[in-house]
């Protein structure tokens, strides 16, 4: 779901579905009448589920935090049990980006509310000797802007200690985000499989880059965990990290409570069969030990080669129960909707209520052309893209040597 708040002070949705060929554009609704009425927004929401196929639609997606989806998300989950609600990763590592930007110790004049100013302040930082120097020189000092109040602003923060240490600190709880904000959704592949993981190396990455002070990195490994717990955290996160065969068979692997408890949330939300479960875990048990074709997938080649669903495909078909379900899993992205970049005054137009039925009807249906042209467009551009989430994570910490299975 796309969500936004136009000029007007409308609420409007776009409803998009993911599927292995790219985002699909489904319908637009104006919601501004309806926020704090549970019932007509669990009632739109029930429509568009329908629409798609009940038995189709693993996660519901958002790109915002608003208070009055939580009622929606707790009654969707009781009609819908099967059905996973997650906020996109993008969007949430933008919150963690602009709660970072709040931390005292880094804080800047002007609020950072993406990813843009920061990848500024790293351009500024790259150039910190060259920008001393001009700032000293006699061009500068004969400069129409060294007599302006701006320009002796601009002189005197570069001359500032105090400016490069928070500039050098802001750099450092952020490059990371950054980077993998960067990859996210740059082509068709899903990404949810490389989010745990990557999540756990973000923070270690912020640790080292404040190696010298012991403590420097705690308030935001809290700020980042804040939005991970409240808002990304899925179960099929932790179940993608352990159906990942990259990980998973990585010597690095690590089997704690949250992965195995998200594993059978995963297993039990998604096949309600109890035969299914148990044809499921013990298959998983085989998976576990590399045993049969797995055996066969366990090389660092074919693993390494092969995006984990493909792997699966080809690797998991003596366990068709474990098979399908990862399949289903690793097949799902962690980002939102928010990454296709609709035109959205179109929609904007579609749901203005002036409109007669008629005219309401061929501004649908234009619309509906429009976006899924735009779509197949962005979809094809990025499969041609190629590239994908570096399973080695933003700080390249992830070892390539196997572990012996068992």
């Amino acid at each position: 779901m796309d969500e936004w708040v136009d000029g007007n002070d409308r609420c409007l949705i776009n409803f998009l579905v993911d599927c292995p060929d790219g985002l699909v554009y489904l319908r637009s609704a104006d919601i501004t009448d309806i926020p704090g009425n549970t019932a007509a927004l669990q009632n739109l929401l029930d429509g568009v589920i329908e629409e798609v196929g009940q038995q189709n639609v693993v996660q519901v997606m958002t790109c915002s935090i608003t208070s009055w989806m939580f009622p929606v998300i707790k009654q969707i989950r009781k009609s819908h049990m099967h059905i996973f609600w997650a906020v996109s990763a993008s969007d949430c590592m933008g919150l963690m980006l602009e709660k970072i930007a709040a931390v005292n110790d880094i804080r800047r004049p002007s609020k950072m509310r993406s990813a843009i100013p920061f990848l500024i302040l790293e351009s500024i930082l790259s150039y910190k000797d060259e920008l001393k120097e001009m700032f000293t020189s006699l061009e500068w000092k004969s400069c129409f802007w060294s007599k302006k109040v701006e320009g002796q602003e601009a002189a005197g923060l570069v001359k500032s200690s105090s400016f490069w240490k928070r500039a050098g600190m802001a750099s450092k709880a952020t490059t990371a985000l950054i980077r993998v904000v960067d990859k996210i959704g740059v082509d068709n592949k899903p990404s949810i499989g490389f989010i745990y993981e990557t999540m756990d190396q973000i923070k270690e990455a912020i640790q080292y880059e404040f190696r010298d002070s012991k403590s420097g990195h705690i308030p935001l490994w809290k700020l980042i965990d804040e939005i991970w717990d409240g808002f990304l955290h899925s179960p099929l996160h932790a179940a993608a990290y352990y159906l990942n065969p990259t990980f998973f068979y990585n010597r690095n692997f690590h089997l704690d409570t949250e992965v195995s408890s998200g594993l059978q949330c995963s297993v039990i939300r998604m096949e309600n069969d109890q035969r299914i479960q148990y044809l499921i875990n013990k298959q998983a048990a085989q998976y576990c030990r590399a045993d049969g074709d797995f055996e066969n997938g366990y090389a660092e080649d074919e693993i390494n080669n092969a995006h984990p669903d493909l792997w699966w495909s080809v690797y998991g078909n003596r366990c068709p129960e474990l098979q399908k379900l990862a399949i289903r899993i690793l097949s799902q992205t962690c980002d939102g909707s928010g990454r296709c970049s609709l035109d959205r005054s179109v929609a904007e137009k579609l749901v203005c209520k002036e409109q007669n039925q008629h005219e309401q009807h061929r501004l649908r249906d234009q619309m509906f052309v429009r976006y899924n042209l735009q779509l197949v467009g962005a979809n094809r551009k990025k499969r041609n893209a190629g590239g994908d989430i570096d399973s080695g994570g933003p700080s390249g910490s992830q070892s390539n040597k196997r572990r012996r299975p068992g």
